[in-house]
């Protein structure tokens, strides 16, 4: 009776490897495997099922019995498993990270189900790799009949994987002004990336997030930390439906990137930005030595240095003066005008204009503006 029994269930297991000829990606109704094996007495002998399989025929248990199975996921992705019981005092399903049961991912199950067939399920972002299934049954409700259960998983791949654990010793190296799509799972919730930044300016950050988990608070909250972690920036949240944008400035050097989540789809980039530059409109010479430049007023600076030379290409006689805001008047129709004296009598003067925005004590600048001449009264 016995060897009867490991036959049958052999017999199920090839059948289900044999249809097991499922492609990486997406779930696809047309290539779902029917499994008819019951599970494996330990975590030893457990029964692979497929990532997609239609629901299993009806598996009895014993009382106080368990059943173990496993499955390999391709990639990392969203992966649902169905509980179907009938005859049930309770039955629980719990699926593991590892055989020793050290951390359970997903569960479902059920108290006195009557010969109406009740179903459950789970649905979790998962790490690619293999997770382990154990469904443990109590005393039947009705003794005179044996408690009965079916199984059914959908996985629907990222179409990304992890590649080992990142940490700031560990960290995956980023290029930049280039798009990088990762994931978070229930195993995995926090992604590092080690970024070379080569001269100091603008920087911007864009991040977006999905997720097919349908319930819990899925996001890829970023910071950028500078080499040694003491210094950082929060760059934004990514939630589903909700992208996450920032501008910072940076110096050379190295920094790292610290993203957290939970369940959720990501891509992010991290780009070179300009300054928005200013504009030279009007020089004139109001009075001996003196010279008046109006200039387009642009906002989210702190302020602006006003470049001038006798010489139209600025390779000599050049000086350069900052001016903050509050420093510059306001000239109506989105100007500002700045002043500078001592200038020489009856001389050309050319004049040109940057922004700059200050952060941490460093001046960031924009590009330099067209020039525009005056004759010096």
């Amino acid at each position: 009776m016995k060897k009867e029994k490991l036959l049958k269930k052999f017999g199920g297991v090839l059948l289900a490897l044999t249809m097991a000829v499922s492609p990486i990606g997406a779930f696809n109704p047309e290539t779902k495997i029917v499994a008819e094996a019951a599970g494996g007495s330990t975590f030893d002998t457990t029964v692979e099922l497929p990532a997609n399989m239609e629901w299993t025929g009806w598996n009895e248990i014993g009382v106080a019995s368990q059943d173990f199975y496993k499955v390999t996921l391709p990639s990392d992705g969203i992966f649902k498993i169905g509980l179907m019981l009938k005859n049930t005092s309770h039955i629980g399903l719990d699926v593991f990270n590892s055989s020793d049961t050290s951390y359970r991912v997903m569960t479902t199950g059920q108290m006195n189900v009557d010969d109406s067939a009740w179903t459950g399920t789970d649905s979790k972002a998962l790490s690619a790799g293999t997770y382990y299934i154990r469904v443990s049954s109590e005393s039947p409700r009705n003794r005179s009949q044996k408690q009965s259960y079916r199984l059914k998983t959908v996985f629907e791949s990222y179409g990304v994987s992890e590649n080992g654990k990142d940490s700031y010793d560990n960290p995956k190296e980023y290029t930049l002004n280039t798009s990088v799509t990762d994931s978070f799972t229930a195993t995995d919730a926090e992604d590092w990336y080690r970024v070379n930044i080569t001269q100091e300016g603008k920087y911007h950050y864009t991040a977006v997030a999905e997720s097919e988990v349908v319930s819990g608070y899925n996001y890829a909250d970023a910071t950028l930390y500078n080499q040694d972690l003491f210094e950082k920036q929060h760059l934004g949240k990514a939630c589903a439906g909700s992208p996450a944008s920032s501008d910072i400035y940076l110096a050379p050097g190295t920094y790292y990137l610290k993203i957290e989540g939970n369940q959720v789809k990501y891509t992010f980039s991290l780009n070179n930005a300009k300054i928005e530059n200013g504009k030279v409109t009007k020089v004139k010479s109001p009075g001996k030595k003196k010279a008046e430049i109006t200039i387009k007023d642009v906002t989210g600076v702190n302020g602006y240095e006003i470049q001038f030379s006798t010489n139209k290409n600025f390779t000599k006689n050049v000086k350069t003066k900052s001016f903050e805001i509050a420093k510059t008047q306001i000239a109506g129709n989105n100007k500002r005008k700045i002043k500078i004296n001592k200038l020489k009598r009856h001389k050309k003067y050319y004049f040109r204009v940057r922004t700059y925005i200050e952060h941490n004590n460093v001046k960031y600048y924009s590009d330099w503006s067209d020039a525009k001449s005056v004759k010096i009264k």
